[in-house]
């Protein structure tokens, strides 16, 4: 119980922080030649499992500080630790998806937006 609580708390400090930026639509229709089916809900849902996951082991990240290139070698690594160090699968291959076309499609986003 005492886990998931500070998982909770620090999904709601991370939600706060404005490192994690919230997609917004245009950022969504940059990206709709390389991901036509890619919606803003999906966007969200990213962001949520990026809190959620990546701020359980380090202090999370700007997607801004990483390429799409970066991103797409730090993600697949970071999911396969984690699952190697939970000895069970923690995200599986939708939510790994998921986290990393949010970051990717965020990185990409100005530098002023924020929340």
């Amino acid at each position: 119980m005492k886990k998931i609580i500070a998982v909770l708390i620090l999904g709601v400090m991370a939600s706060c922080s404005p490192k994690v930026i919230m997609p917004k639509q245009a950022n969504i229709d940059n990206i709709a030649t390389k991901h036509p089916d890619y919606t803003l809900a999906d966007a969200k849902e990213g962001r949520s499992l990026y809190i959620q996951h990546c701020a359980t082991c380090h202090g999370l990240k700007r997607p801004q500080d990483f390429t799409e290139e970066k991103w797409n070698v730090l993600v697949p690594a970071m999911v396969k630790k984690t699952n190697k160090k939970a000895g069970k699968e923690v995200v599986d291959a939708a939510s790994s998806d998921k986290i990393l076309k949010y970051v990717v499609t965020m990185c990409a986003a100005p530098a002023g937006d924020k929340k």
